[in-house]
């Protein structure tokens, strides 16, 4: 994250009011993320940021030179012509294997590219490279000037242990939970699960473990409850 918003600073003119880097990313959580990264790095330079998620006010126009969204709200604003496109410089896609995956992101892809320069520096970042994305950058970018893997072993992270249990079946999950939880020392914790339904069931029994939980999703949860656990 911080190469990609290093990038997106550096190619910025603040002289210029007008946005020239944009990054989609296919959570809000995400997207304020990379806002505030955005906001950090740039605090001592005159280049500005602006965040594009659901349920925010936007401007009749935006002169931000950094604009970072979700892609649902990059496509309303430059429907409505709030958003030019037609000087952006770098153009981000942060965890592209699930934008593809969102219906109709391909297609709103098509109209941005459409609307950008010719020149404009398309870029990127997925942690898996399966043929759909595979054919999405082919036709995004058809002639890349550069691609860069990772081997597996090259995306662990050197003090993060990894272990693989056996569960047996599927109703021993949340005992085998309890007992790694109690044997190891943990301050925090993040378990992710399938289904928000699960993530209730669990919060609930580990509440009645003396643990303080909280659950994050996506679907029909408050915006401010979200943005406090994100």
């Amino acid at each position: 994250m911080f190469v990609f918003v290093v990038s997106m600073i550096e190619r910025c003119d603040p002289t210029e009011e007008s946005p020239q880097a944009i990054c989609i990313a296919p959570t809000r959580e995400l997207a304020k993320q990379i806002f505030e990264v955005a906001s950090g790095l740039s605090k001592f330079t005159s280049v500005s940021s602006f965040l594009v998620v659901p349920h925010e006010k936007f401007p009749r126009r935006f002169n931000q030179n950094i604009i970072i969204g979700t892609p649902g709200k990059i496509h309303d604003v430059v429907g409505k012509r709030q958003l030019d496109l037609s000087r952006v410089k770098i153009f981000i896609l942060d965890e592209a294997d699930s934008l593809v995956e969102t219906q109709g992101f391909i297609e709103q892809m098509n109209l941005f590219k459409n609307l950008m320069p010719g020149n404009v520096q398309l870029c990127l970042f997925s942690a898996t490279y399966s043929t759909q994305i595979a054919n999405f950058v082919d036709t995004l970018v058809p002639h890349p000037k550069m691609h860069v893997y990772l081997k597996p072993e090259e995306l662990k992270i050197e003090k993060m242990m990894q272990l693989y249990i056996d569960c047996g079946d599927r109703d021993n999950k949340f005992n085998i939970l309890s007992k790694v939880y109690s044997d190891i020392n943990l301050g925090q914790c993040l378990i992710f699960v399938g289904t928000i339904k699960i993530a209730h069931i669990i919060k609930e029994k580990m509440e009645r473990l003396g643990q303080t939980v909280a659950v994050l999703y996506g679907k029909g949860m408050d915006l401010d409850i979200r943005d406090n656990h994100g």
